[in-house]
């Protein structure tokens, strides 16, 4: 069970903090679109979307599937509650913060995707009965550095 921050600490009493902090970089280019971005849990049997920007009217979105490992897995199965999806971003430094409520181990993912643009994709497996963790992911062609934390609520 993936749980949001929707959730109450009843709800959650053994709930993680999952913090991703990422760069959506600059991209000199005539025809700049900002870019897709979707964030999410993958299980052997389950996944589970913990964030996803796309464009505001998800009715004539036509391009989520274009976020394929997402759309895959989590997408075409119906798009993920309100609390979860927002607006395209550009350029600038993000902070996300997610509180899970998980055992094991799973596989933390981000897909970022632009129209006309490049695609990358991060796959981090993740412990979540250990300590606390910190994991520092090198640039790629759409994202900047990205440092992935899992600690204590």
């Amino acid at each position: 069970m993936v749980c949001l921050a929707l959730c109450t600490a009843a709800d959650s009493a053994a709930a993680r903090e999952l913090r991703v902090a990422f760069e959506i970089p600059v991209i000199s280019t005539a025809d700049y679109n900002k870019p897709y971005v979707a964030i999410w849990l993958e299980r052997p049997q389950q996944s589970e979307t913990l964030l996803l920007w796309h464009l505001k009217n998800a009715k004539d979105d036509k391009w989520l599937p274009d976020i394929r490992r997402w759309w895959r897995k989590q997408g075409r199965y119906g798009l993920p509650v309100d609390a979860v999806t927002g607006a395209t971003r550009g350029p600038g430094r993000y902070r996300e913060s997610f509180d899970v409520d998980i055992e094991g181990s799973a596989t933390l993912l981000i897909e970022v995707v632009r129209e006309d643009g490049g695609r990358t994709l991060i796959k981090q497996p993740m412990d979540f009965s250990g300590n606390e963790q910190v994991y520092v992911l090198p640039p790629d062609n759409e994202i900047g550095e990205t440092t992935i934390t899992l600690g204590e609520r």
